[in-house]
């Protein structure tokens, strides 16, 4: 598991913890519904002992990191980054708010935390994304982050087809403030800053 600890930036009251303990039944709970699970290349509901087994799991494994989302201190996400073994100094990572009526603009929020924290704290050069050939929202989202089509062609695992998105270090440095800006105009309540 990550020994990173809490990161923060300038928006208001919003953080990635390492996910702890304290955090496992929420995750649960979220990772179980199956609004998350459709959109899961593993759609299976879990069962409480595979979650512990996990976690257990990851206290071991140095190439994983998982986080989760506050906002004015209340858990609001999960976000989760994976070593690409094939491609050096790269992570993939996944994501997902809990609940499906969050204040517009959050996902977003969390988004820049955790490129934020990839690129210039975790220190990698790229970041892929891998979303479901159905899963529109999330295909949109990537791009108006910023993320890069690597192809159109579909790409298949656990027998899902999926789109896979790219994100390098130079490409964030060079469009992070006018994203920030695009955002800010989208969702002005979650982008304030604090005073």
């Amino acid at each position: 598991m990550s020994s990173i600890e809490n990161f923060n930036n300038t928006y208001r009251d919003s953080s990635l913890v390492p996910l702890s303990e304290e955090y496992l039944e929420l995750i649960f709970k979220w990772r179980n519904s199956s609004r998350v699970r459709e959109n899961m290349f593993n759609s299976t509901e879990l069962k409480w002992e595979d979650h512990l087994q996990w976690f257990d799991n990851l206290k071991k494994q140095e190439n994983k990191f998982h986080y989760v989302f506050l906002h004015n201190k209340t858990p609001k996400g999960f976000l989760s980054f994976h070593r690409a073994h094939e491609i050096e100094n790269s992570l993939n990572w996944g994501f997902y708010l809990g609940n499906s009526n969050e204040k517009k603009g959050l996902s977003y929020l969390m988004g820049m935390l955790g490129l934020d924290l990839a690129f210039n704290i975790i220190k990698v050069n790229e970041i892929y994304a891998q979303v479901l050939e159905n899963n529109f929202k999330s295909f949109r989202y990537h791009l108006q982050l910023g993320f890069n089509l690597e192809s159109k062609e579909l790409y298949s695992k656990n027998e899902k087809n999926y789109y896979l998105f790219k994100y390098n270090k130079n490409n964030w440095e060079f469009k992070r403030n006018m994203i920030e800006e695009n955002l800010k105009e989208l969702f002005n309540e979650i982008f304030l800053y604090r005073k």
